[in-house]
């Protein structure tokens, strides 16, 4: 493993400013890479040149002892039981004492940046292999070489936080605790979280991620789940469909927060209907009435279709009474000549409620672009 002048730099800066020593960092060609003292940087070390050789600490008693050197303790840096390079603290007899501390913090430091290079390069990894199969899965020929085996069908999930928030900061969080699933993929973008899953307990594994991230970071997510992908090139269609399924768990106004594409009832049709057919229906049930006028009709609709025209608990929950409901409704049948009361006009009206809704939601930033 060869270190980067940047992150040895970063290590000699933590050093520095624990120890109040003048530190360098040299490569395993004794080339000093990073120093506190700058005038020393691209130097020939020689004292490193000699602990690579011995692997041992090496305490250099007078500056020159080694070619280019100064008075100090010589460190040899591991990696994986193999010498990376070599650190030195500048001083008397006294930085002995820092021999281990340095040691120790130098290898903890050069994990720690091991350990996010690896996240990283996982993340592009996972990135690279969903938006391939969202946008151009016939690139993904190699499948196997990305731990795809269609052998097991992957499902699409789409999860975002209720009140839409930037979910980005969540991903060391869901990193770690997508790592006990095998095979599972997932990449953040802003509000959303997209798995790729070749799971078959998808309501289980929704709820373990949801607990989770509800009992760490407060944050409650609704997912949908999408149809399941034989072949790679379906995995759009999952996509799609489980983002339909999050967008109901939305309209529904349920409690239930996973919702599967399958058992989406009407919300399998109102998904489907293309954006300029929704936009004529509205039209064409509300007319001419002003915004203000079409919040109200709709704000009563979803109460009457939540108790099923029931007009005394209506009522009841609108704190309203019986008769002012009556008038309400009426005034609703005039507005846009369908009755509430009336089986066939409600399921004019309802449909034109849940479409309402879709819209609001996909205006509010509900889809993933």
């Amino acid at each position: 493993m060869n270190i980067s002048p940047f992150l040895a730099q970063k290590i000699v800066n933590n050093l520095k400013a624990t120890l109040n020593h003048e530190i360098n960092f040299i490569d395993n060609r004794a080339m000093i890479i990073a120093s506190s003292d700058n005038t020393r940087l691209n130097d020939f070390h020689g004292g490193a040149a000699h602990v690579m050789q011995i692997k041992k600490p090496l305490f250099i008693e007078y500056d020159g002892q080694y070619e280019q050197t100064k008075k100090g303790i010589n460190l040899p840096i591991y990696f994986e039981n193999e010498i990376i390079g070599v650190v030195g603290v500048t001083g008397g007899i006294e930085v002995k004492k820092y021999a281990e501390i340095v040691k120790a913090m130098t290898e903890i430091l050069i994990k720690e940046a091991y350990m996010n290079a690896i996240s990283f390069q996982n993340r592009e990894k996972h990135r690279h292999i969903i938006e391939t199969l969202l946008l151009t899965p016939e690139k993904l020929v190699e499948e196997k070489l990305f731990d795809l085996d269609f052998s097991s069908p992957y499902t699409m999930i789409v999860a975002k936080s209720q009140d839409n928030q930037d979910l980005s900061l969540l991903f060391p969080f869901i990193e770690n605790l997508l790592a006990a699933y095998p095979r599972v993929f997932f990449t953040i973008n802003y509000a959303y979280l997209l798995v790729l899953t070749p799971r078959s307990e998808l309501d289980l594994f929704c709820q373990n991620i949801q607990k989770e991230v509800w009992k760490k970071q407060n944050i409650t997510l609704h997912f949908g789940i999408g149809l399941t992908s034989f072949v790679k090139e379906d995995v759009q269609k999952s996509f799609e469909t489980a983002k339909q399924a999050l967008y109901w768990t939305y309209q529904k106004n349920q409690k239930a927060t996973i919702a599967h594409f399958r058992q989406m009832d009407m919300g399998m049709i109102i998904s489907t209907i293309p954006k300029s057919s929704k936009k004529l229906f509205l039209s064409n049930v509300f007319k001419d009435l002003q915004e203000k006028e079409v919040d109200w009709i709709l704000s009563l609709l979803k109460v009457f279709a939540k108790h099923n025209g029931k007009l005394s608990v209506i009522a009841d929950e609108l704190f309203i009474h019986k008769n002012t409901l009556q008038y309400q409704l009426n005034k609703i049948r005039k507005l846009t000549g369908y009755d509430p009361r009336d089986y066939h006009d409600f399921s004019i009206l309802n449909i034109a409620l849940l479409l309402h809704e879709e819209e609001e939601i996909m205006f509010r930033g509900a889809s993933y672009e």
